[in-house]
């Protein structure tokens, strides 16, 4: 899990304080919420620029 930890950061002045991807402003919950409605991976990478297959599995693994 330390590996997640460092790769999902909360910080107050961000988005509200919510867990975002590397110092970003992609939540988690966002990227959750597109695998909800049915996106691949392949579609949220696409949709989200700048967000690799590590993001993917790191806000995955913090969201579960």
């Amino acid at each position: 899990m330390p590996a997640i930890a460092s790769w999902i950061s909360k910080q107050p002045g961000r988005c509200g304080g919510r867990a975002c991807v590397r110092d970003s402003r992609i939540t988690v919950w966002g990227i959750v919420a597109y695998r909800r409605l049915g996106a691949s991976d392949a579609d949220i990478l696409a949709a989200i620029q700048g967000l690799t297959p590590a993001d993917l599995e790191a806000a995955f693994e913090y969201a579960a």
